[in-house]
């Protein structure tokens, strides 16, 4: 991949992308003379289904599929900060068709993550084929990004015995035009979140050529550079699509998340000071241990209780608070870890990340971080790692922000789910008002009635 120039390497390298759909022309060298990318857009990916879309199984890839017994999965990827209902269902409407010979407990598996979700009985004698056979599940089991189905059959031959067919006697049919569709849903989600960074690079490429994100580098050193294209490597591996409109620089850059990647000791004072964990300065780590639930005894009834013939009450641990050692540290918390962090930027709600280790750690940390064993650990805001799967540590320190748009109702509702006591605080208030606007009524009425300037006792 070169050129003569900037721009002719850029050509060259675009070129080898979009080889990856098409193949190039035999030959030893191919010179790209013009080339028009793609224009992605929102949530645009790859086996990709927004709010309110519906997809074909074709058109996620997969043609007229039969087995005789293994299983079949198709992907698909929704969009990271959808907000879902209680009441959201996606439906899946299946084209399939089974031989005829099955006994009543067949049945077709249906795994969503490797979770089971659904089944359809394949409990016809005679065979059957079924036209839009209707699944509905909870929008709320899906994963941010990329989610995979599996339909996995279980064909038992309704002859038993000796005499039983063996080996690939039932044949079954998955069509192409089978659908998946899903509800119309706001995106509207709760930051800071490290888990959908790593499901779905979110939110640093919501669009997925990078136009909503920056890189800035602390230092040119060999390691950062390093650290920096492993890091955005693997964000657009996870997204699926290339992200050629990121930016990569040494400034801070408006109106972008931002991925603030180099050695601990060039991180600027203010940075780390305003981050979950500052870096720079001594910290106190606390370590919780597991809450034990206290040894109740069985309850037992009364002769009375036992005339009326009544049930006893299950017994409720009382869950007691975690013993915690606190450590109180007088040099820098990270060492020889990586540190990642996410908050929220200074000017907007956007979202900051910060990627940094002690300088001669940092290119060993991020090549750490980007396997899939530690990769797939990330969570809350605030992970610390070192050399494998084992020593990865998260926690969730700094404080909350949503993002996105939802119409007031879903507002609210999301509001009250993530904190019901807000509710119980509200109908208690509401009651006391109300109790208050009733006695006042009553007493200013009890006054009119007993005569101007007349005394009431109330």
């Amino acid at each position: 991949v070169t050129g003569t120039s900037a721009a002719d390497v850029e050509s060259a390298a675009r070129l080898l992308l979009a080889s990856r759909g098409t193949p190039l022309p035999q030959g030893e060298s191919v010179n790209a003379q013009s080339i028009r990318p793609a224009a992605w857009g929102l949530y645009a990916a790859a086996r990709g289904i927004g709010a309110g879309e519906s997809r074909t199984f074709e058109q996620l890839g997969k043609a007229a599929m039969t087995t005789h017994g293994e299983s079949i999965r198709v992907d698909l990827r929704l969009p990271p900060d959808l907000y879902a209902r209680q009441r959201a269902n996606v439906e899946l409407e299946l084209h399939l068709a089974y031989a005829a010979g099955l006994s009543a407990d067949s049945g077709l598996n249906v795994l969503l993550n490797d979770a089971f979700a659904a089944a359809v009985p394949l409990n016809n004698v005679h065979g059957e084929r079924f036209l839009a056979y209707t699944l509905s599940l909870p929008l709320s089991i899906f994963k941010p990004g990329l989610n995979s189905f599996t339909f996995k059959p279980v064909m038992r031959s309704s002859v038993i015995g000796e005499c039983a067919p063996r080996g690939g006697r039932f044949p079954l049919t998955l069509y192409p035009d089978s659908l998946i569709r899903v509800p119309e849903a706001s995106h509207f989600v709760r930051m800071p979140d490290l888990g959908r960074m790593r499901d779905d690079a979110f939110p640093f490429l919501a669009w997925s050529d990078g136009r909503s994100a920056a890189v800035r580098l602390l230092d040119t050193d060999k390691a950062s550079l390093e650290s920096a294209w492993n890091l955005v490597g693997k964000l657009a591996q996870v997204r699926g699509a290339p992200a050629e409109q990121l930016e990569v620089g040494l400034t801070p850059v408006k109106d972008r998340d931002e991925i603030i990647i180099g050695p601990l000791e060039k991180l600027p004072a203010e940075i780390a000071a305003a981050a979950p964990l500052n870096p720079l300065a001594p910290g106190r780590v606390e370590l919780p241990v597991d809450l034990l639930a206290p040894s109740v005894p069985e309850t037992k009834l009364s002769w009375f209780e036992r005339l009326i013939g009544g049930q006893p009450a299950r017994p409720k641990p009382i869950l007691t608070d975690a013993p915690t050692t606190r450590v109180e540290t007088s040099g820098r918390p990270t060492g020889a870890y990586g540190l990642l962090m996410q908050m929220r930027s200074a000017e907007s709600d956007r979202s900051t990340v910060i990627v940094t280790a002690a300088a001669p750690y940092l290119a060993a940390r991020v090549r750490t971080l980007v396997d899939y064993p530690v990769w797939n650990q990330m969570r809350g805001d605030v992970m610390l790692w070192y050399d494998d799967e084992r020593s990865v540590y998260t926690q969730q320190v700094g404080p909350r922000w949503t993002v996105g748009e939802a119409g007031l109702s879903d507002r609210v509702e999301y509001w009250f789910s993530t904190d019901p006591w807000r509710l119980v605080a509200i109908v208690v208030g509401v009651v006391v008002l109300l109790s208050a606007a009733v006695w006042m009524f009553v007493r200013r009425r009890l006054r009119a009635r007993q005569g101007a300037g007349a005394t009431a006792e109330f």
